[in-house]
């Protein structure tokens, strides 16, 4: 049977209280460990027994939390130091290698690395373990992930699936996808990373008596899209500054009562529906969108929390400029809109999906056809007009370059929005993955090396 983990959403009015943790069971005889999972990382760490914080407190693992005793367990095998995981907001977890079995709901996965936590400088993380469901966790620590541990143990698994419907939320470590239940987006940007990215097209705001409030498609400077990372680890959707002055525009009534502290909005009824529009995997021929793209609407009871006064908190964040990952504009899809969607990651095809809905209005622009419907005759002339211009393959190389200034930009500080500014893709530049993708976009080979691999830090919890 395949694995199933039963998840527990902690909600609260805080922006840093909304998180999916799960019971696990680590070691023989089991011990039982809260963890936070975290889409956004690699690493399974817990706290050991006897592990101090920063302020010098014993016990790192506040209720009803628990720490681990490696010495009541007959599997535990204690290693050396490791490197320290840290993640953005400035939160550090040190300690030892723990080898040991992983129980979740009645399988065991045996011989599984993790980080025996030894010391916790905590910025604004919680301080309960995290299993990271991302793949490739040796570029952290050396250890490798959970994923990367189990999942060749159960030749059979296929997917992580993250059901959120309440009242039994919980994941599936799952033999295969329900082809009805999911929506799976585009491979642009997970085919050279384990990272769980979509390829969004488009972000609106909208409500069903007004309509499009406001839009932004990504397609117009980029026609990759953006990136969009889904990270259970970010308690706030992040954005780069324009897309988020954007949205404050369709809000009633903004303020901010100081520099670091949560926008808040008037709570008037209706507020808007936050748009999503994502790129359908195999959605390209010969370098042309065909519309196959998918909408997830995200209901304004899930980005806002209600606070004192009548005020509503925004969980939507400005996180300012830069705001590129691997030379593309890119966005940050946390808890706000995972705890309203059914989402998933194709382990084989290494794309993610969505339960798709269709309940808000399409953001994308309108001479893009929407949903492989209709297409207008300005899309059909400036689609042969650059098929004609691109014909060559010199000519579409500098046609690129002036089409799309943003295709010549060279970032090799590439940072996510979440993690530290020294986090860096260092495998493979910005700019090479970049042509490899707009190669790619084009049906066409591409001019850099194919070989290597993109390797990056933690997000934050």
């Amino acid at each position: 049977m395949p694995a199933t983990i039963p998840l527990l959403i902690l909600t609260g009015a805080g922006m840093e209280a909304s998180f999916f943790l799960a019971n696990i069971s680590i070691g023989h005889p089991p011990q039982e460990q809260i963890v936070l999972l975290d889409t956004g990382s690699s690493m399974l760490w817990i706290a050991d027994t006897a592990c101090t914080t920063s302020q010098g407190e014993k016990g790192c693992t506040p209720p009803p939390a628990k720490a681990f005793v490696p010495a009541h367990s007959k599997t535990a095998d204690v290693g050396g130091a490791v490197a320290p995981l840290v993640y953005a907001d400035s939160s550090s977890i040190t300690g030892v290698l723990l080898t040991d079995t992983v129980h979740l709901s009645g399988e065991a996965f045996s011989h599984i690395p993790m980080l025996l936590a030894k010391r916790i400088d905590r910025g604004s993380s919680i301080g309960q373990g995290t299993m990271g469901l991302e793949f490739g966790g040796e570029v952290v620590t050396g250890l490798g992930s959970f994923v990367d541990a189990a999942f060749p143990q159960r030749g059979n698994l296929a997917s992580i699936q993250v059901h959120t419907s309440l009242p039994d939320p919980h994941v599936f470590l799952s033999e295969e996808h329900t082809s009805d239940a999911f929506r799976f987006s585009s491979d642009m940007f997970t085919e050279d990373n384990s990272k769980w990215y979509a390829s969004l097209r488009a972000i609106g705001m909208s409500t069903q008596t007004s309509g499009s409030l406001w839009t932004h498609d990504f397609s117009r400077s980029d026609p990759l899209g953006a990136p969009a990372l889904l990270d259970t680890g970010s308690a706030a959707v992040r954005v780069g500054s324009d897309v988020f002055r954007g949205i404050v525009s369709s809000l009633p009534d903004c303020r901010q009562s100081s520099r670091f502290a949560a926008l808040d909005c008037a709570c008037e009824d209706p507020l808007p529906t936050l748009s999503l529009s994502f790129e359908a995997y195999e959605s390209r021929r010969a370098g042309l969108d065909l519309g196959a793209s998918f909408l997830v609407c995200v209901p304004p009871e899930a980005y806002i929390s209600r606070a004192p006064g009548g005020r509503c908190h925004l969980h939507i964040v400005d996180a300012g400029q830069p705001h590129e990952v691997f030379g593309h504009e890119a966005i940050v899809l946390g808890m706000p809109v995972l705890k309203a969607v059914h989402f998933a990651y194709d382990v084989n095809r290494r794309v993610v999906g969505f339960a798709a809905s269709a309940s808000c209005t399409d953001p994308r622009d309108a001479w893009i056809f929407r949903n492989g419907q209709s297409i207008s005759l300005l899309t059909v002339v400036v689609l042969t007009a650059v098929g004609l211009l691109l014909y060559s393959p010199s000519a579409r190389e500098h046609s690129w370059k002036l089409l799309c200034p943003c295709s010549g930009r060279s970032d090799r500080g590439v940072r996510l929005l979440d993690e530290s500014p020294s986090s860096e893709l260092t495998a493979v530049s910005a700019e090479e993955t970049r042509a490899r993708r707009l190669a790619r976009f084009m049906n066409a080979p591409s001019a850099v090396q194919e070989g290597g691999s993109l390797t990056g830090h933690a997000s934050s919890v």
